[in-house]
């Protein structure tokens, strides 16, 4: 007796019990997977994404069919995720999260480094631009200082001039 959904179903059951009619009953059974080479995509995807908390097979499986592939799941945004039945906000922000989480601790101690040290040549550009306004104003004062006292020295030299003359 075979049970099938379908008439082509009932067919590969058959041509596989054929093939397999003359042959030992261990080349049957299944064979324990002893690296990821081995494993079905389905189990590879299952093992990473049952690696987040709280995501089991089921989320697996919903993941898989409504974005079709692994590379698309991880991906997507918060909101595409989220449309999927049975994930809830948290599901759905711990898997974002996890695919965004550097590797290794290297890579996270190298951004932090690398934004610290952005911060600092902001803050030292910011410093730079102050003082440089702060000796554009200082150089304004003189020189109106200059100009307001120039105009006095250049009548008494005017005035100095005439005397001269005066006095020739």
């Amino acid at each position: 007796l075979v049970l099938s959904w379908s008439n082509e179903e009932a067919a590969r059951y058959i041509e596989t019990y054929k093939s397999y009619e003359s042959k030992d009953a261990s080349t049957i059974q299944g064979k324990k997977h002893n690296n990821a080479s081995n494993m079905d995509y389905l189990e590879q995807a299952s093992n990473v994404f049952t690696a987040v908390r709280s995501v089991n097979k089921t989320d697996v499986h919903t993941l898989l069919d409504q974005f079709g592939s692994v590379r698309d799941v991880v991906c997507s945004s918060v909101e595409e995720m989220s449309l999927c039945p049975g994930l809830g906000e948290k599901k759905v922000r711990r898997l974002w999260e996890a695919f965004r989480k550097p590797f290794s601790s290297l890579a996270s101690k190298k951004r932090k480094r690398d934004r610290v040290m952005e911060a600092m040549k902001r803050q030292k550009e910011q410093e730079e631009e102050a003082e440089t306004e702060e000796k554009r104003e200082d150089c304004e004062r003189d020189v109106a200082a200059n100009d307001g006292g120039g105009d006095n020295n250049s009548e008494e030299e005017d005035n100095g001039d005439e005397v001269e003359k005066k006095e020739t």
